[in-house]
């Protein structure tokens, strides 16, 4: 048992050292350790990837639970196995459609039940906060998963969230959300695009050490950007930019 990142964690010391046993085994199974040459990083690649060891609900969850102690782990299993890249990139359209619909629920009229909004609707506001932070802590621990979500328009739906959720606050924290809750969801909808911008516009634009000239990458940014900007404007996002 453990909470995700953001949460109080408890002071219980076995569960605290459960965890990170637990921990210690995800990583343990995600690199290749034999001296031998018997398991060689494509052979784990494959291994981890037919036996179902990880996919890509497991590595989001174990960026909730362990936020950047996960980090290892999800960069060795995506250099070992880059299916995984292709998985992410399948997985990501049923994760917007759920966001939009659970967005959608929020935005509309909340029934009201003896006094609190109607059981669908807490749901669907547990499950955007959730899907929220879980994104954040994911790209926070492998940003550069940024360029398969940025293609499947990701930051799309997060703005769009966004745009609901600031829309209906006084609603939310009143009926389904406590106030420290909507601080969050807020914050992790900008800050997951943020991770997601920063990776793809900005740092390619840095000075890297040893490099003499611009990237290709680099030259490609600034427009890219202006066009996810544009994109954002799109969705009615200028609340979202601000």
């Amino acid at each position: 048992y453990r909470l995700r990142v953001h949460e109080v964690q408890t002071s219980n010391e076995l569960e605290a050292a459960i965890a990170k046993q637990v921990l210690l085994v995800f990583r343990r199974l995600s690199v290749v350790q034999e001296a031998n040459g018997f398991l060689d990083k494509s052979a784990l690649g494959d291994f981890i990837y037919n036996h179902w060891i990880f996919d890509v609900p497991k590595l989001m969850d174990l960026a909730a639970l362990y936020g950047n102690a996960s980090a290892p782990i999800i960069a060795s299993v995506f250099d070992a196995q880059p299916r995984y890249y292709q998985d992410l990139g399948d997985a990501t359209p049923a994760m917007i459609q759920a966001m939009d619909t659970a967005c959608t629920l929020l935005g509309g009229p909340a029934p009201i039940r003896g006094g609190a909004v109607s059981r669908e609707v807490s749901d669907a506001a547990s499950f955007v906060l959730d899907s929220a932070l879980t994104l954040l802590s994911f790209l926070k621990a492998f940003p550069a998963a940024s360029d398969v979500l940025f293609k499947q328009g990701l930051h799309l739906a997060l703005c769009r969230a966004y745009v609901i959720v600031s829309g209906h606050g006084k609603v939310l924290v009143s009926t389904t959300l406590q106030a420290r809750n909507y601080r969050w969801l807020r914050g992790a909808l900008l800050d997951t695009v943020h991770t997601m911008f920063d990776f793809l516009f900005f740092k390619p634009l840095a000075p890297t050490k040893g490099r003499s000239k611009a990237s290709h990458a680099s030259h490609l940014a600034p427009d890219r950007f202006l066009q996810a900007v544009d994109s954002l404007v799109g969705e009615d996002g200028s609340s979202f930019l601000r």
